[in-house]
C-alpha cells in the first residue's frame, strides 16, 4: 500500500472521528461524515445536466443498462434522482420536511415526473435510488436532474439548485442543435465547482461518421474556452442505441478511470479543509471547556454573562453585514438593470421594425442574449466588491468572537478558523426560462388583408405598437428575472454566512454548558483519555501519518 494511499485511509478515518465527536454541533459532524464519504468513493455524484428533452434520463439508463428512471415524449424529470449502487433495485425518497420513505422502484414515476407530480406538490426534495450496476460499482452516484428551459420554471430551479453538489458534470447536448446560449451559460456555471466536466453529442445514430466529427470539432474548442480547462472531454453518443459503437463505452471507461483518479486528490484536499477547521473548532471547545470549569462561581458567572454578550454580539453583527450585503446587491437595480432596462425598451423597436415579420422571433431572441450577457458582465464588476467585503467581515467577526469569549475565561482560544463563506460572484445568473422569440406573437396577428392606403396605414401602425409591446414584454421578464437571480444568490451567500457562525456559536456554548454543569454537580471536568486520544489521532491524519 502506498504512502498516499495509506494517508488518504487515515484522513478519512479522522474525518469519521469528528464526525463522532459529540463536542461539535450537529452541522459540523455532518460536513465531516460527508467529506469522509468523498474520500471513500461513495458520494462521488456524476450529474447529467442539460436542457428538456436532450436525452439526459435517456442516457442515464443507457449507462445503468436498464430502463430504471421514467422516460416520456413531454417534459419528464421533475426531482433530482439519485443512482448508487446496491445489490438490489430499492428507492427512497427525501421530503421537503426532511423525512424519508420506501417506495417500489416500479412507483418511481409517481413521483419524479412532472405529470404525475406537477410542481413538486408531493414535496420531494430527491429520490435515492439503489441498483446493481456495474457502472456503480466504482463508487459513482449517477444524478438525473430536471432540465433547464422547459415551460416548468421549478424544474429549472431544482437543476440549478443542484449545481453546487456536482463532482463530475455530464452536459448532454443533442447533435442537431448543439451548444444553445442556455446550455454555454450552464456548462459556464458548473465548470466553476465540477472536479471534471463532460459534453455528450447525444442522438448521433442518424449521422455519418464524417458528420459525427465534424459536430465534435465544432463542439470541442468552445465547450474548452466556455470551461476556461483543456481537459473537457466530448462524447458522442447514441443513448438509444445499446450496441458496441454507440459510444456508451468510451463514455463508460472515462467515469470508471479518469474520473475516479481525478476525484481522489479534490477529495482529499476537501477532508484536509474540513479536518483542519473542524480540529481547530474542537481544540477551542476543550480549552474553553477546562477554562470555564476552572472558574469560581461568582467570576464564572461574569464571564458566562461576558459570553452571552459575545453571541449576541456575533449574530447581530452577522445579521448587520447580511443586511448590507443584501443592499448592495440590490443596489445593483438602480445601477445595472434598470438603465438596461430602460435601454432595452428604446432600442428593440426599431430593430424589429426594421426586420421582416418572420424574423421578429430571431431579433427577440438575439436581444434577450445580449441582455443576459451585458447585464450578467456588469452585474459581477459591480458586486464583486461588495462579496468580498461580505466574506471578509464574515471572517473577522468570528475571529473577534472568539477573541472576545477567550478573553472572558482567561484562555488564548485558536483563532485561525476558516469560517468565510465560499462566495462565488459568477454564481449570478440571469434565466428567462420561455423561449425569447415565442414571446413575440404581435407580427402574427397584424396581418389583416385591409386593401388600399388606409390598409398599409393601419398595419404600420400596429406593427409599431405591437414592437413597443413586444419590447416592454421582454425587458420586463428579463428584469424581473435578473432580480429574482440576483436575490436568491445573495441569500444563498447570507444563509451560509449565517450557518457558519452559529456553528461556531453553538460549538463554544456547548463547551461552556458541560463546564457549568459539572460546576452544579460539583465534579471535576475530566476530557476522557479516548476522547483525547481520538483527537490526537485526527491530529496525526492531517501529516500524512
Amino acid at each position: 500500500m502506498s504512502r498516499e494511499h495509506a494517508a488518504g485511509i487515515s484522513l478519512e478515518e479522522g474525518l469519521r472521528t469528528l464526525a463522532s465527536l459529540e463536542l461539535l454541533p450537529a452541522a459540523q459532524r455532518h460536513l465531516a461524515d460527508e467529506a469522509a464519504g468523498k474520500l471513500s468513493g461513495i458520494g462521488l455524484y456524476v450529474a447529467v445536466i442539460g436542457e428538456f428533452k436532450r436525452g439526459k434520463t435517456t442516457l442515464i439508463n443507457a449507462l445503468l443498462g436498464a430502463n430504471l428512471l421514467p422516460t416520456g415524449v413531454l417534459p419528464v424529470t421533475a426531482v433530482p434522482a439519485l443512482v448508487r449502487f446496491g445489490t438490489s433495485p430499492r428507492a427512497t425518497l427525501r421530503l421537503l420536511d426532511g423525512a424519508e420513505v420506501a417506495i417500489d422502484v416500479e412507483d418511481l414515476s409517481g413521483y419524479l415526473t412532472e405529470q404525475a407530480n406537477p410542481a413538486n406538490r408531493k414535496g420531494v426534495r430527491e429520490a435515492i435510488i439503489e441498483y446493481p450496476a456495474p457502472v456503480l460499482a466504482s463508487g459513482l452516484i449517477l444524478v438525473d436532474t430536471p432540465g433547464i428551459g422547459s415551460v416548468h420554471r421549478h424544474n429549472t430551479q431544482a437543476a440549478m439548485d443542484f449545481l453546487p453538489r456536482v463532482d463530475v458534470a455530464l452536459l448532454v447536448l443533442s447533435v442537431d442543435a448543439p451548444l444553445a446560449d442556455s446550455e454555454a451559460r450552464l456548462l459556464e456555471d458548473v465548470a466553476q465547482t465540477a472536479a471534471r466536466v463532460a459534453v455528450c453529442l447525444n442522438k448521433v445514430d442518424h449521422l455519418t461518421p464524417s458528420e459525427i466529427q465534424e459536430a465534435v470539432d465544432f463542439v470541442r474548442p468552445r465547450t474548452v474556452a466556455l470551461c476556461g480547462r483543456s481537459d473537457v472531454k466530448v462524447f458522442a453518443v447514441s443513448a438509444r442505441d445499446g450496441e458496441a459503437d454507440s459510444g456508451l463505452a468510451a463514455l463508460t471507461a472515462w467515469l470508471n478511470n479518469d474520473v475516479a483518479t481525478a476525484q481522489n486528490a479534490l477529495s482529499r484536499q476537501r477532508g484536509v479543509r474540513v479536518a483542519t477547521t473542524l480540529l481547530s473548532l474542537v481544540d477551542a471547545t476543550l480549552q474553553l471547556e477546562a477554562a470555564a470549569a476552572a472558574k469560581p462561581a461568582r467570576e464564572a458567572a461574569t464571564a458566562r454573562a461576558a459570553f452571552t454578550a459575545a453571541q449576541a454580539a456575533l449574530a447581530t453583527a452577522v445579521d448587520d453585514e447580511s443586511t448590507l450585503l443584501l443592499a448592495a446587491c440590490r443596489g445593483a437595480t438602480d445601477t445595472v438593470i434598470e438603465p438596461r432596462a430602460a435601454a432595452l425598451r428604446e432600442n428593440l423597436p426599431p430593430l424589429l421594425l426594421a426586420a421582416k415579420d418572420e424574423d421578429w422571433a430571431d431579433r427577440y431572441a438575439a436581444a434577450a442574449i445580449s441582455w443576459r450577457r451585458e447585464v450578467g458582465e456588469a452585474l459581477i464588476a459591480t458586486m464583486r466588491g461588495p462579496v468580498d467585503r461580505h466574506a471578509e467581515r464574515v471572517q473577522e467577526l468570528a475571529t473577534r468572537f472568539i477573541a472576545a469569549v477567550g478573553q472572558a475565561f482567561g484562555v488564548s482560544l485558536p483563532g485561525a478558523l476558516d469560517l468565510s463563506p465560499g462566495l462565488d460572484v459568477e454564481a449570478v445568473r440571469v434565466d428567462l426560462t420561455d423561449d425569447p422569440g415565442a414571446l413575440a406573437m404581435g407580427v402574427r396577428q397584424v396581418r389583416a388583408r385591409v386593401p388600399g392606403t388606409l390598409g398599409r396605414k393601419w398595419r404600420e401602425r400596429a406593427r409599431r405598437e405591437r414592437a413597443i409591446e413586444d419590447a416592454d414584454r421582454l425587458a420586463g421578464r428579463l428584469r424581473y428575472a435578473t432580480l429574482r437571480s440576483v436575490d436568491r444568490t445573495a441569500r444563498g451567500w447570507i444563509s451560509e454566512a449565517a450557518q457558519a457562525s452559529r456553528g461556531l456559536s453553538e460549538a463554544l456554548a456547548g463547551a461552556v454548558a458541560r463546564a457549568e454543569a459539572a460546576a452544579q454537580r460539583r465534579e471535576a471536568i475530566v476530557v476522557g483519555s479516548d476522547v483525547l486520544a481520538r483527537v490526537e489521532s485526527v491530529r496525526n491524519s492531517l501529516l500524512g501519518g
